[in-house]
Parts: C-alpha cells; structure tokens; sequence
C-alpha cells in the first residue's frame, strides 16, 4: 500500500496531490520503463490499455472523444446531461465501430507527406501532433513513395535532411536511415509483404498479417496510389462508459444504454452519500448483476464502505477538487483529493480481500494551471499537461478519470476559438448554467433562478491530439513508476510507493505555483 513515512496524515487538513512528492525506491534491471505495464483491469471484460477516463462532462466526452478513447484502449463515459437519445447514439456509433484485439483496423484517411521536399524534422513534427508513427510518403498524386517509421532520438544531423534525398539514401545502403525510412516502388516492393492492392480480399490481408507478423501496411491501387493503411488492433475492444442519475427516470436511461453495449454504467453525483444512491445500486445490481457499476462520488473511506456494501462494483471519489468544478468554493463541501485518497485506501485495505472494489480518482488531475487571461470577452486559463498529478494518484488508485486534461484536446466537443495566434477550446463545468442538469443535483425548476452555480464557463487552451498525448504521458508514467519507484506495474506501484508532504519551502522548489 502506499505509505506516508510520517505514519498517519494530520488529523483535521485537507490535503492536495500538490502537497505530496513521491519518494524515490530501488530500481532493479528488470524494472525499468520498457518493461513496465499499465494495462489495468476494472471489471471483467473492462480492461484500459492505460488507467485513465475522460470525464462525464459534455464539454470533453462527445462522440468524437469517445470513439478515439476507445480506439487508443482507454474508456471516455458519456455524459447523462445529454438527452437519452444522444448518450445512447453516442455509445451505439462507437461500439458498431469496435475493432477487437487481433483484428485489422482500417485507417481511409491517413496522415501522409505529399511532398519529396519535406524534411525528416517535418515527419517527426506529424507524429508530435497526430501520434502515428508510421506515416506513408507520396507525391502530388498520393503514389507512395515509402514509410516512414518514428523512433526516439533521431539525430540533428538527419533532420533537415529531404525525403527525396533521404529516400535515395536508404538505396544506396544507409543502414540508420533504412530503420526509420523504407523506400517503396511497384517494381521492386512485395505484394502481401510491402503492400497489398484494393482489390485483396479482406480476409487474406488478414491471413497473411497475421501469419507474417505484420503490423502496419499499406493498401494501394494498380497504379500506386494510397487509399488506406491497414493495423493490427493490439488492444481489447473498445470500451465504453455511460453515466446516469439518482433521480425518476434513471432505469429508462439505463435500459437504452444497455441495449446499446455500454460497458460500464456510473452513477454520477456530486455527492454520493444519501438514500437515493444506496437504493439505485441496489435496484440496479437486482436487475443487472452483471453489467459493472461504478458509484460516486465520495471523499472518506465511509463513503466508500457504505457504496460497497450496498452493491457497488467500483467507486469514484473527489469533490471540490476539479478544474471546472466550484462546489467547494461557492457551496463549501468538498475535500482536498489527496486526503481523501487517503482515507479512501485505508479503509479499503482494512476490508476483507472479498469485499475491496476497485476505486477511481476524479478531480483535479492531469493538468496544472500556468496562468490566466482575457481573451476577447472570454476568461481562459491557460494549463500544461501534468504527469506528476496522475502519478500521485494511482499511488492509490486503479484509474483516474480526467476532465481539463481531455478538454484541451481537439477530439472534444466545445467551439475552438483563436486569439492573439494562440487556440483554445470552450469549457463548461456540469454544474455551471450552461451544462447543468437539474436532475444532479436534484433541484426543481421552481428554484432555478436562485441556483448557485457549481461549474465554471470559460476557455482553456488547446494542446493538440488525444493519441500523441496518450503516449507521451504513458511514456512519463512508466518512467517513474519503473526507473524511480522500482514498480513493473500498477498494482505493484501502489504497493510500494512511498511519500512525504511538502514544506512550504520545498513546495515552492518544486516549481508549483
């Protein structure tokens, strides 16, 4: 379990992941980032190629966000302020979609250089933003030309180097080249090895990808032209999560999204010790014991035993916390996540072996804020990706779930609007007036006009594409947990960090503002 070295956490403070910093174990050779994994399993059947979910917020989980997470291997939960019909479409899209583990996956538009004049620095530069390291090389007429093949640490010197020059190159016997450059023409490349025609049937392509262990291959007409690149899907099956309410009407939306393949239901409150969440876990296990239910959100180990007790598969915990979330600020309820991680843990590994369910970390993770501005009539907040937050969390918990962090990504659903050069995408909170739902917080129409809003609406900046930024932030994750903590995995990670709290002088070197 993870360990606070000072025995006990201080009674009576709130506590946040900021104040924490993970403390350095023995690493052995077998240890280190390329052998750690992050695969975690939640439910039977639900298993995340990485431990993170994008947030039941409309301004992140949308169709466009829900199908690349599933895709990647990781699992976005549909928002239940959306109408019925549209959370159930949303998941139905997606799941007609799923590609299964083994089978090939088919790219129609690929990201491609059409441009011999292009730099080894401009493919590079392609993957930084798209996160596909195999890139087909073309030319006006998108005949291809070669593949190139993304790899760490390409040197300087190679960089500013043209595809034509670097093509001719490979050619000539350039052995580094040749590991991230192949060349590619009709005479001398190999069907069902190089490439494969449109005309193939599908299931030879996937006989012979198979057989011969390919991975990535392109597909071609007669006279050369790309039309698509063909993949192995490595990963389980797309995953996909829907959340719903506590209040009338919650079995409809449950109904549809199960006719549609939802593979995990949340319920989603801001607070979820009352009555009405005890009773719909329990209806909804009498009814569905199979489907996984995830139940939140909490901040004590209380919380979390009462959740469990009363049927719950998973459970979510934070409030107060989130970037978009003001509960705490305009209501007061809330706790700081790190001291409900905590508390949370602890009363988990007091439980019987039988009784622990997986929990998961909502609010406030992923991101960290750099600063703040105007722009045109907006308030925008600018955020860099934060590896370190999510570290710290999976200190103790199986996965967490992100909202700020997925919302600064292309793949979500709000407007991008541009000032001064620089791109940022809107932001809403659940419970700001423009994406509240009633139902969560269980407020009548009677009062909506005294209604305190629990959300902000603002902008936040945009910083590229889901896929690169899943790799990245899984490259920094396993470095950590394997090269500085000594873990191979998640579970042994948890079992063996160890942390501190911060001084508030040494909170302050460490660069947190």
């Amino acid at each position: 379990m993870p360990k606070f070295l000072g025995g006990e956490l201080p009674k009576g403070i709130s506590y946040d992941l900021d104040d924490m910093i993970i403390i350095p174990g023995f690493t052995e050779k077998d240890a280190t980032y390329e052998n750690v994994k992050l695969e975690t399993e939640l439910a039977p059947n639900v298993i995340l190629r990485y431990p993170f979910m994008a947030a039941a917020m409309s301004c992140v989980s949308g169709h466009d966000m829900t199908l690349e997470c599933a895709k990647n291997g990781i699992m976005a939960v549909v928002p239940r302020s959306l109408a019925i019909e549209e959370q159930s479409e949303i998941v139905k899209r997606t799941k007609e979609q799923e590609v299964k583990e083994g089978e090939i996956e088919f790219n129609t538009d690929p990201v491609m250089i059409k441009d011999l004049r292009k730099t080894i620095r401009d493919a590079v530069e392609l993957y930084n933003e798209y996160g596909h390291s195999n890139i087909p090389i073309g030319d006006d007429f998108r005949c291809l030309k070669g593949m190139f093949k993304y790899q760490e640490g390409i040197p300087g010197a190679f960089l500013d180097m043209d595809l034509e020059t670097a093509l001719e190159n490979v050619k000539k016997g350039n052995n580094y080249l040749g590991e991230i450059i192949k060349p590619f023409d009709l005479k001398s490349s190999r069907h069902g090895i190089d490439y494969f025609l449109d005309t193939d049937s599908k299931e030879d392509l996937s006989k012979e990808m198979d057989e011969k262990k390919i991975k990535v291959i392109p597909i071609i007409k007669k006279d050369g032209a790309l039309t698509e690149l063909a993949f192995i899907h490595e990963y389980h099956g797309y995953v996909v999560g829907a959340a719903i309410h506590t209040y009338p009407g919650w079995e409809e939306r449950v109904k549809k999204l199960i006719d549609v393949e939802t593979d995990m239901i949340f319920i989603d409150t801001s607070d979820a010790r009352s009555r009405f969440q005890l009773d719909v876990i329990s209806e909804f296990k009498k009814k569905y014991p199979e489907i996984p239910l995830c139940a939140g959100n909490i901040v004590s180990g209380e919380g979390y035993k009462e959740l469990v007790e009363a049927g719950a598969d998973l459970v979510k915990y934070g409030m107060g916390s989130g970037g978009a979330c003001i509960t705490s600020v305009r209501r007061g309820p809330g706790r700081g996540i790190l001291k409900a991680s905590d508390d949370i843990w602890n009363t988990k590994e007091k439980m019987d072996k039988d009784h622990q369910r997986p929990i998961i970390a909502d609010g406030g993770i992923g991101v960290r804020l750099i600063k703040m501005i105007k722009a045109g009539g907006y308030e925008a907040r600018v955020y860099e990706h934060n590896p370190a937050s999510i570290l710290k969390a999976l200190g103790f918990a199986d996965a967490v779930m992100m909202g700020t962090a997925f919302n600064m990504l292309m793949e979500a659903p709000g407007k991008t609007l541009e000032f001064h050069g620089k791109k940022y995408k809107e932001r809403w909170g659940e419970g700001s007036l423009k994406g509240i739902s009633m139902a969560r917080y269980g407020i009548g129409e009677s009062v909506k006009r005294a209604l305190v809003e629990e959300g902000v609406y603002d902008l936040v900046s945009l910083e590229g594409r889901l896929k690169p930024y899943l790799e990245k932030t899984a490259l920094n994750i396993a470095m950590t947990i394997g090269n500085n903590v000594g873990a191979r995995d998640l579970k042994e990670y948890r079992e063996i960090m160890t942390y501190e709290l911060l001084s508030p002088t040494a909170w302050r070197k460490t660069g947190v503002e």
